[in-house]
């Protein structure tokens, strides 16, 4: 199942911090057709060592993958692009020491996903909401403004990135106490008005924050 995102979240990939050419990276990818299990990606993990960054794609992972990429203390990275993905397992990463960036999407993230990356404390890049379907139509998100309030606790975090969620302006005054963030990005999130970014602008001046009703501001 393939994933179209705006350009500007490609932007927000290339402002986080690279991965050295011999960083250890792990990827599998299913396919239309296919997807990858819980097995295959135990199997084909085994006995690897040192891996820094993980990248998922149609993998209906389940807690059992958590639990191995849980063992990678060196792991800094999980970029998970599933349509079955909720982001739940991420609540068995939150002791990796090196965690500090996550691209979440899918159409089953959840509230309870976002909550789970928001208990590893070191994330700094953070990226999350539904998506596109492959012909480009949004899918129905699960993410509300309770995925802001968690977001919000994160200690480290300075890049956030939501795609495709059903949040509010409401929900924008919890990340009035996210001391770190210095660059936001909104996308498709309908609920979201120029009148809750400028409150939020008001709040922290010093944040970038980004929407696609801003034209001005596109870069």
């Amino acid at each position: 199942m393939a994933y179209r995102f705006h350009p500007i979240i490609v932007l927000v990939l290339l402002l986080a911090r690279p991965l050295a050419a011999d960083d250890t990276q792990f990827e599998l990818e299913g396919d239309k057709k296919t997807d990858v299990t819980d097995g295959e990606f135990v199997t084909a993990a085994k006995g690897k060592m040192g891996v820094r960054a993980v990248r998922l794609s149609t993998c209906r992972v389940s807690d059992a993958a958590f639990e191995q990429l849980a063992r990678w203390s060196e792991l800094y990275g999980v970029y998970l692009r599933d349509p079955a993905a909720t982001g739940t397992g991420f609540k068995l990463l939150k002791d990796l020491p090196k965690l500090e960036q996550v691209d979440l999407f899918g159409p089953n993230v959840t509230d309870a996903g976002a909550e789970a990356v928001s208990k590893s404390v070191g994330v700094t890049h953070f990226q999350t909401g539904s998506g596109l379907r492959s012909n480009g139509k949004p899918y129905q998100s699960r993410l509300t403004d309770k995925s802001l309030n968690a977001i919000a606790t994160m200690p480290a975090l300075q890049f956030l990135t939501i795609d495709n969620a059903d949040i509010t302006d409401e929900g924008l005054k919890a990340l009035a106490g996210s001391k770190k963030l210095e660059w936001v990005l909104f996308l498709r999130c309908p609920s979201v008005t120029p009148k809750g970014i400028a409150a939020l602008k008001r709040v922290r001046p010093g944040c970038d924050v980004r929407c696609p009703f801003e034209p001005k501001n596109d870069r």
